[in-house]
């Protein structure tokens, strides 16, 4: 609710930690209540996003191949892929997808076993290697997120840096203006 009503552009369900069908639940109840504006990508299976007719997929390294993937989407639907050191982005532009995230940056408590950090100058790099757009993710915060624009990301994911804020709506507007600086001026 709070990241619909904050206008954020791009959400991701992701939530892991729920039951497959609660977070079915959850990605239908985001397609229902979102703004025309928003787009919603689910994670990991791609079921879900055809099913609930959501506008993409994040796919992770474990996941279905993207090539595999891309066939099975609907040619409007965005497709993601996770990669975590420069290695895997490049193989990554060989595929058949739409955007990288890259990470994690800092950092994470929201992801269990997650890969060390790389770093701002990884991400850099990482964004100069690409032809694709890069989407920062991993301990992300609002006083880290204009570095992480300034090396080159395109966007980036904000968990904690949003929930565990006590003004979560105020971080989103602030986080949207480094962001998306001509759409929110």
């Amino acid at each position: 609710k709070i990241l619909i009503e904050g206008n954020v552009p791009i959400i991701q369900v992701r939530a892991k930690q729920i039951l497959q069908k609660e977070r079915f639940e959850l990605g239908a109840n985001i397609i229902a209540e979102r703004k025309k504006n928003q787009l919603v990508i689910m994670n990991d299976r791609l079921d879900f996003p055809l099913l609930l007719n959501a506008d993409g997929v994040h796919l992770g390294q474990s996941d279905l191949p993207p090539v595999t993937a891309r066939k099975l989407l609907t040619p409007s639907m965005l497709l993601g892929y996770s990669t975590h050191n420069l290695e895997q982005v490049k193989e990554a532009q060989s595929l058949p997808v739409d955007y990288l995230g890259f990470g994690p940056i800092f950092e994470t408590k929201t992801k269990d076993h997650a890969d060390s950090a790389v770093g701002i100058d990884l991400l850099h790099k990482a964004c100069k290697l690409s032809f694709k757009p890069i989407v920062a993710i991993g301990g992300i915060d609002i006083d880290s997120l204009s570095d992480v624009i300034a090396a080159g990301a395109k966007s980036a994911v904000m968990i904690s840096g949003i929930f565990d804020h006590d003004n979560p709506a105020k971080i989103i507007a602030r986080a949207n203006a480094i962001i998306y600086p001509t759409i929110s001026s």
